[in-house]
């Protein structure tokens, strides 16, 4: 605990004779200290001797330049920290500092690592416009990850935030992954759809079908959670539901309730 400290002041003390502002900016930003907090301290320093220096320079938009980088690398620190478990690694943060975030996110997504993944949306999103790649970050959530893992995410840090000619999209890739688990996630089928399915609420509200989402109504009568499914899935024909072929047994009484639901199904 005591050598810490004394590399950041070491480090600071000879930064004492650097009087040009990029080669105190660069040489912070590229030092590689022993832990995430000395690292920002480095970057804090920087900062308050680019205030001094600001304050008399020829070119304040070069000044302004360098704060913008410091800044940004004190920002994308955290996400760092945010997105990994283990200890700090200063080779591994230079590398995730120069990296393309929306390509870490891809990556993150495709390894099933959803904690990773989502510290560069929620910190970056509206930054790096990375609803504009929204097709791109569904495409790449892995079937074998549970909706469980990232429905919460969606619902109240990605969907919301969906530009309106994505919706389609994504109501027909909610719709495709509910077709999926119920074969990947069968044990939890088809609550888990459902549940998937309300994600879409903000969508639908804008479409004014805010009144269609799984868990804005109860289910209707006669139909089973499965069958409302896969209407909301578009995968059945509505104009026959449960309820309908009941009523349309009800109608018939020598129709048994078995030739009433092949019906249905047939239907």
């Amino acid at each position: 605990k005591n050598a810490e400290p004394s590399v950041l002041d070491e480090l600071q003390h000879l930064l004492q004779a650097v009087d040009d502002p990029e080669i105190l900016v660069d040489s912070c930003l590229q030092a590689s200290l022993p832990d995430a907090k000395s690292t920002l301290a480095i970057y804090s320093y920087a900062l308050s001797r680019l205030d001094s220096v600001a304050r008399d320079a020829p070119n304040p938009d070069r000044c302004e330049a360098l704060r913008s980088r410091l800044l940004s690398a004190s920002k994308r620190l955290g996400t760092f920290q945010a997105a990994n478990d283990g200890p700090f690694v200063a080779e591994l943060w230079h590398r995730f500092r120069s990296a393309d975030l929306l390509r870490e996110l891809l990556t993150s997504l495709a390894r099933g690592r959803m904690a990773t993944a989502m510290a560069p949306w929620t910190r970056h999103s509206r930054e790096l416009d990375f609803a504009a790649s929204l097709p791109s970050i569904l495409g790449a959530i892995p079937d074998a990850v549970p909706a469980s893992a990232f429905e919460r995410w969606l619902a109240s840090d990605v969907l919301p935030f969906a530009l309106r000619h994505h919706h389609a999209f994504v109501l027909e890739w909610i719709a495709k992954r509910c077709h999926t688990m119920e074969f990947s996630e069968k044990r939890a089928w088809p609550g888990n759809a459902i549940r998937l399915i309300d994600t879409s609420g903000p969508l639908c509200g804008l479409h004014g079908a805010a009144g269609h989402t799984a868990m804005a109504l109860a289910i209707p009568h006669g139909l089973t959670p499965a069958d409302y499914v896969d209407r909301l899935c578009g995968r059945a024909d509505e104009t026959l539901t449960g309820a309908s072929a009941s009523s349309a047994a009800a109608a018939d009484p020598n129709q048994s309730s078995a030739e009433a639901q092949q019906q249905h199904h047939h239907h």
